[in-house]
């Protein structure tokens, strides 16, 4: 059957009874069960397009381990990897973490998943998994395209006003730092959980990977918008991480002399219309990819490439004028700059999310 290479062998099937059919499952498999699934003989059986996948069944997937040294983040990204690997019951062991770092921690996995029995104490982190809902894979990745068509409309709303209404842009920024940090992280990584145990339906092992790398992008996208707040914030004098505090805390330290697109007017209305054309592109590309329309994703690929083309031109042409334009040499060059390589960025990953989607469904 199989070793450590994972070579396969083809093997024939039996009829067993009235209508069933049976196979041999190798020995070399099941002697690397564990005592408690040797005794109960149970396989979970998956469905994915043609194949069935077979395994042992596993209650619950546990983790147990001890850390030394590790920061807060290693930490973290422990906790979260054991996350969307589908670990169960989770317990690692690290002494010399404070009570602040062992609350972040906490609070962290908390707000991942409510699911989730979360304990923090004397150096111990645990969390345990209650099996109360199933997520489908099938309802979060729409739900994830949503939020960040969502950031795009209100990443337009912030690059329109933000020299002009910066009261109305906190507000805006607020709640992108929200979409971005409490919504689209959340949702890639439950779309990963759930894909490692293969919750949902899958017509293939490619649409398997397909969805992974979506949820990926979409939240690579996330990043790009939240990029743009960073921008706005650096400008204002504010640091991003404040976002989560009250509005009225942020609007008294904005910086009285802030400058972020100047008179950069063509090019921010340019910068404005990409982010439109952007949450009008990938909602096409959220209906093409939940129905599996390839010929119709092949299309927006096409479309989006065209965009894509346009936006590098009119860009280049604004930037140029605004360069031209400006005789001060205090000119905000940089927030430019930055605006603009990540709007181009959004767009390009809405154009490689549309390429992917006609390559993996054009035939279904």
């Amino acid at each position: 059957m199989s070793d450590e290479e994972g070579i396969h062998s083809v093997k024939k099937i039996s009829r067993a009874g009235s209508g069933g059919y049976s196979i041999y499952l190798p020995k070399k498999w099941i002697s690397g069960w564990s005592e408690e699934q040797k005794e109960s003989r149970e396989v979970e059986i998956r469905k994915v397009g043609e194949h069935l996948i077979l395994t042992p069944k596993i209650n619950r997937r546990s983790y147990k381990g001890v850390s030394r040294g590790e920061s807060r983040d290693e930490l973290i990204y422990h906790v979260l990897s054991a996350y969307i690997n589908g670990v169960d019951d989770f317990r690692i062991i690290q002494d010399g973490l404070n009570d602040m770092e062992m609350g972040e921690i906490r609070n962290t996995m908390r707000f991942l998943d409510e699911n989730l029995s979360v304990r923090t104490e004397e150096g111990t982190i645990e969390y345990e998994n209650r099996p109360v809902v199933t997520y489908d894979v099938s309802h979060l990745l729409p739900l994830l395209f949503e939020k960040v068509i969502e950031a795009e409309n209100l990443a337009a709303d912030l690059i329109n006003d933000c020299d002009s209404n910066p009261k109305r842009c906190i507000h805006i920024m607020r709640m992108m730092h929200g979409i971005e940090k409490e919504d689209v992280n959340r949702l890639t990584l439950q779309v990963f959980r759930n894909l490692s145990m293969f919750r949902g339906p899958l017509r293939s092992f490619i649409d398997v990977n397909f969805m992974w790398s979506s949820a990926n992008m979409l939240e690579i996208i996330g990043d790009a918008l939240f990029g743009i707040v960073q921008v706005v914030c650096r400008c204002y004098g504010l640091d991003p991480n404040e976002l989560q505090y009250p509005a009225e805390y942020l609007e008294g330290k904005i910086k009285e002399d802030f400058e972020v697109l100047g008179e950069a007017e063509k090019l921010r209305m340019q910068l404005v219309i990409d982010m439109r054309e952007a949450a009008i592109m990938l909602d096409k590309a959220r209906e093409a990819i939940i129905s599996g329309d390839g010929r119709g994703a092949f299309e927006y690929k096409d479309e989006i490439r065209e965009q894509v083309r346009a936006m590098e031109s009119e860009m280049a042409d604004g930037i140029g004028d605004f360069c031209a334009s400006c005789q001060d040499e205090k000119i905000p060059f940089l927030p430019v700059m930055l605006m603009s390589i990540r709007a181009r960025e959004i767009m390009y990953l809405t154009k490689s999310l549309t390429k992917r989607a006609a390559l993996v469904y054009f035939n279904e």
